[in-house]
C-alpha cells in the first residue's frame, strides 16, 4: 500500500514505465507496475547495472503493519553490446557491424522493405476442420528481428521494439 521508488544506481541508463523514463520513478501499483531497463546506447562491451526498489520516504505510513524503511531490493544485471539483425525472407535489411568491438559507421543497408499484400482474406485464413477460422502465417507478411551479444548468446530476456515512425 506504500509509495515505491525504482532506480538505476550504476551503469547509466534509464526506467520507463511505458509512459516516462527516468533513472527514478515512483510507484504505487506494485503488483501490476511494469518496467523496461533502457540500457544506454552506443555500448563498446558488456556494462554492469544495478536496479533497486525500494519504499519511497516518507513520514506517512498508510497500512504499514511493520516499517519498511529498510526493506530494499537490488537486481545488478549485465548489459551486454547487441548485435541486431533484421530480416525480410531470405533479405538482409539492417545489421549492426562491428570490428574489434568498435561500432562502424555506415552500417545500414539500403534495401526497401516491401511487402506483396493478399488480395483478399482468403489468401490468409481458412477454416479448420471444426469450421473454425485459422491464419497461414506463411502467407502474411513479416520481418524478423534478432539480438545476439558479440559471444553469440541470443537475447534471452523481454525486447521492446521501437520504430521512428
Amino acid at each position: 500500500m506504500e509509495s515505491y521508488t525504482i532506480s538505476v544506481l550504476s551503469g547509466n541508463g534509464e526506467i520507463s514505465n511505458g509512459a516516462a523514463s527516468n533513472n527514478s520513478i515512483q510507484f504505487d501499483n506494485f503488483h501490476k507496475a511494469g518496467f523496461i531497463y533502457q540500457a544506454p546506447t552506443g555500448l563498446t562491451g558488456n556494462k554492469s547495472a544495478t536496479i533497486m526498489i525500494a519504499p519511497t520516504q516518507t513520514d506517512q505510513k498508510i497500512l504499514a503493519i511493520q516499517p519498511t524503511k529498510n526493506i530494499t531490493a537490488q537486481k545488478k544485471i549485465i548489459v551486454a553490446k547487441g548485435i541486431v539483425k533484421v530480416t525480410q525472407s531470405a533479405t538482409t535489411l539492417y545489421e549492426t557491424k562491428t570490428e574489434n568491438g568498435q561500432e562502424l559507421q555506415n552500417n545500414n543497408i539500403t534495401k526497401d522493405i516491401t511487402f506483396n499484400l493478399p488480395k483478399d482474406e482468403a489468401d490468409i485464413q481458412y477454416k479448420d476442420t471444426n469450421e473454425i477460422l485459422q491464419i497461414k502465417p506463411e502467407n502474411i507478411p513479416s520481418i524478423h528481428i534478432s539480438v545476439k551479444d558479440p559471444n553469440g548468446s541470443i537475447l534471452n530476456t523481454v525486447a521492446n521494439v521501437v520504430t521512428a515512425k
